[in-house]
């Protein structure tokens, strides 16, 4: 019947609208979400977060994790890995801490004193944990060094390092092509999905934000070209 058909179209017509909704909602929590990430990752930068290398930190991780999984095998083991997990960390600390400590003397800065004695007490815990695993070490028995399983972390670690290694190896006009090539990439996607969107009819907002999104990468992609002309 007439009333049937347009009570139909009307439930068709509210599927519709609340789709576009969630559509909208979720395009814009992303947005959010990336910009509650970038400015958490400015806070980490100006905290002098960024000089963490992820390369380290995976390491780190895996061995806490491995540490964590082995608690069972005896109580060497399990020491063992918490103190090369603590060593680590240590380091990087000290590391932070000197650098911040040769800046505040290049700039002759009154808290020089405060920062040697942070380096002098870092500096002494290092050494301590250092002594204290080369003593675990050189007291465990043949039997406790057997080589330890390689897992998955590890192997993670091991590509990473790889990748880093090959990276690095790149010239600068080679990390340049690929970066282009990259945003090329990223570009492409983003148009093909702004022209789906206008050709779906969706929510007036998601085709803004991806209008948005395809000139941001059309930007910067102009700015690695023009960059690249003028080198």
């Amino acid at each position: 019947t007439i009333r049937q058909d347009n009570e139909k179209s009307e439930q068709s017509r509210m599927r519709f609208e609340a789709r576009q909704e969630r559509l909208a909602q979720e395009e814009l929590d992303k947005a959010a979400k990336r910009e509650a990430r970038k400015k958490a990752a400015e806070a980490r930068a100006a905290q002098g977060g960024a000089d963490e290398d992820p390369i380290q930190a995976a390491i780190d991780r895996a061995k806490a994790k491995k540490a964590a999984q082995q608690s069972d095998t005896g109580p060497s083991e399990s020491e063992q890995a918490t103190l090369e997990t603590s060593i680590a960390t240590i380091r990087k600390r000290l590391a932070t801490a000197q650098e911040k400590l040769d800046t505040a003397r290049a700039e002759d800065s009154d808290l020089v004193d405060a920062l040697q004695t942070g380096v002098d007490k870092t500096r002494a815990k290092l050494e301590a944990a250092e002594s204290k695993l080369k003593e675990l070490i050189a007291n465990e028995k043949p039997a406790d060094k057997a080589p330890p399983p390689v897992d998955a972390a590890q192997a993670a670690i091991e590509r990473a390092m790889a990748a880093r290694k090959s990276a690095e190896a790149l010239t600068p006009q080679e990390k340049a092509t690929a970066q282009r090539n990259k945003l090329q990439q990223q570009l492409e996607k983003a148009r093909t999905r702004l022209e789906q969107s206008r050709e779906s009819g969706e929510d007036e907002k998601i085709v803004i934000a991806l209008e948005s999104t395809v000139e941001r990468l059309q930007n910067k992609l102009n700015d690695l070209n023009n960059a690249a002309q003028d080198a």
